[in-house]
């Protein structure tokens, strides 16, 4: 079974253009109303926004190389506010060397959707398939909010989907899945002591609502159910 994309984690400025798409954060496919009696494995495909390494890096709270040294079985979220669950997998990343920010450990989960949780498996086209013990440069954000799919906790998505993963090559580049190499200058002169927008995600999405609104694209009363929902947490409903 395969599904295209049809939600987003965070509502951004509509384009008729495109089947769904966020300019803001994070593009990511949804599966609605699953309630399969015996196991089911569902795809999703679809657009991601373009990012490119200035992007990463003024939309990222945190970037750092660092190993996977694990991962957690996958949780079921239910949406705020629709009734729509996704799958995510948690993964332990352990950090060696600061690009920019500093977070409070050493160590720190990354949240990627995917991963089978009770009996559905999700498998997602874009999300980066990570190898426990490899070594990997990550483009990091915190939700910083409530709604959609946030539940809450300390955990990090990765800005740009597999956008935001880089792995050496042989010659000591880092590049990303999609082939996109990341300067050696820029890296060097990123400080991860220098201040880092922590709100930048949900900043963003109240302005694409304050846009959509603006623009048509939603009502006033979608519009107050979105803000409302912010402050609201996701919960987890099956592992």
């Amino acid at each position: 079974m395969k599904q295209s994309i049809q939600t987003i984690l965070q509502r951004g400025p509509k384009r008729k253009y495109l089947v769904s798409l966020l300019a803001v954060v994070l593009v990511v496919g949804g599966v609605f109303g699953l309630r399969a009696l015996s196991h089911e494995t569902v795809y999703i495909s679809g657009l991601l926004e373009y990012k490119s390494v200035d992007d990463l890096f003024a939309q990222s709270s945190l970037v750092a190389v660092g190993q996977i040294t694990g991962h957690s079985d996958a949780i079921r979220v239910q949406h705020v506010t629709e009734d729509n669950a996704v799958n995510f997998t948690d993964y332990t990343f352990s950090i060696s060397s600061l690009v920019q920010g500093q977070p409070d450990t050493d160590t720190v989960t990354v949240r990627v959707l995917g991963g089978t949780a009770g009996n559905v498996t999700e498998v997602y086209e874009e999300s980066p398939i990570f190898s426990d013990g490899e070594t990997y440069l990550l483009f990091l954000y915190q939700p910083g909010m409530g709604g959609a799919y946030n539940t809450a906790g300390d955990y990090y998505y990765l800005c740009g989907v597999n956008q935001g993963v880089y792995t050496a090559d042989s010659n000591g580049r880092y590049v990303s899945s999609h082939g996109e190499v990341l300067p050696l200058a820029q890296l060097s002169a990123a400080n991860h002591t220098a201040s880092v927008n922590e709100t930048f995600s949900r900043d963003q999405f109240l302005e694409n609502q304050r846009l959509n609104l603006a623009n048509g694209f939603i009502s006033q009363a979608e519009y107050d159910t979105l803000i409302g929902s912010m402050d609201e947490y996701a919960e987890v409903i099956s592992k």
